[in-house]
């Protein structure tokens, strides 16, 4: 027994490891497609691609969020989609990359964050995060903080308080509508996190960027 109960924190803490560095990777790729094609064209892809790799997921639980107003939830999971390209077009240089790289990061630690505080509400839930336990979500806390601490003390503050903020308000209203965290949920977590944090950093080192600055080095 006492075997396998390590067996199973080892599973949790690898399964913690690789999450953050998956989601890492995720937001790499689509700032590489904003680097290397042209400008608006890069910045379509980069969520078409982030999109379909997921399956939109993440917008279509943004979409369950709001079943008797399935209008309303479309328009709010576009909004995510549009966010995050309005916010990618606004970087031209190698930035969109490490923009990409973060949000993705802060995206992933606050939907376990979420699901490290809330109760699993449905069987899809309840089976995928069985293995979450506190060492795990606290390691993928402080991954993405190391990775936020690449943007500046004061932008890295900013973000943590927004994720802190999102991840707020989502628990609320998740405890409100189904006295607890669905999987898709979580997939809806990320993609909201995911645009908010793209903006927030767009409209902070977003625009033309000399080359020879530092990479997003805090004004």
């Amino acid at each position: 027994m006492a075997a396998q109960e390590r067996t199973a924190q080892s599973v949790a803490l690898s399964k913690a490891v690789f999450l953050p560095l998956a989601a890492a990777a995720f937001g790499a790729a689509g700032g590489l497609l904003v680097l290397l094609l042209p400008h608006n064209a890069g910045a379509t892809a980069a969520v078409v691609f982030w999109s379909a790799a997921t399956l939109a997921r993440g917008e279509r639980g943004v979409m369950r969020w709001f079943p008797k107003l399935p209008v309303f939830g479309s328009l709010l999971a576009g909004c995510t989609v549009l966010i995050r390209w309005y916010a990618l077009a606004s970087f031209h240089d190698r930035r969109a990359v490490l923009a990409g790289v973060v949000a993705h990061e802060l995206a992933a630690a606050g939907a376990v964050a979420l699901a490290w505080v809330a109760r699993p509400a449905d069987c899809e839930a309840s089976q995928r995060l069985k293995g979450l336990n506190s060492a795990s979500a606290i390691l993928v806390l402080l991954q993405a903080g190391v990775v936020a601490a690449w943007t500046g003390p004061r932008t890295a503050f900013m973000l943590a308080l927004l994720v802190y903020l999102v991840v707020r308000l989502a628990l609320a209203f998740v405890n409100w509508r189904w006295g607890g965290v669905r999987w898709s949920d979580l997939n809806a977590t990320f993609v909201l996190l995911s645009a908010v944090a793209l903006a927030a950093l767009s409209l902070r080192y977003g625009g033309a960027i000399a080359p020879a600055e530092p990479v997003l080095r805090s004004r």
